[in-house]
């Protein structure tokens, strides 16, 4: 192997080390579960592209990143649930990427529905009311 290219298989090491210790750790778990939630839900799609599953699988990544504290709280409330366990923090990361992609796919089409409603009034999207 050339010795020009030692250095740069070493970053790439020391890269892909830092991501695995980042996956396993509390933040990564939290990412992967929100992940595989988007994921769970395209496979309960009716149609199946990989685009959308691409899709799917980004939006359960941020929309779990961020809301995953709620979902814990609301769980903390079942009886026997320790909301402190990574295995919660997990399954709340998880959870809420599967809702995640319905509520954005919620969101999207009343935004759609208002966009339509304003349009078919005079075909320009302008009020002529008062």
């Amino acid at each position: 192997m050339p010795d020009h290219l030692l250095p740069v298989l070493n970053d790439f090491l020391v890269l892909g080390a830092g991501a695995i210790a980042w996956l396993s750790g509390e933040a990564g778990r939290i990412v992967v579960a929100s992940g595989a939630g988007g994921l769970v839900r395209w496979l309960a799609s009716e149609r199946k592209r990989i685009r959308e599953g691409i899709l799917s699988v980004f939006t359960g990544i941020l929309v779990g990143s961020y809301l995953w504290p709620l979902v814990l709280a609301a769980i903390g409330l079942l009886p026997g649930v320790s909301p402190e366990s990574g295995d919660s923090q997990a399954m709340a990361g998880f959870i809420a990427g599967m809702m995640g992609i319905s509520g954005a796919k919620i969101v999207i089409a009343v935004i759609e529905a208002r966009g339509r409603q304003h349009t078919s009034g005079g075909g320009d999207g302008q009020d002529r009311g008062a």
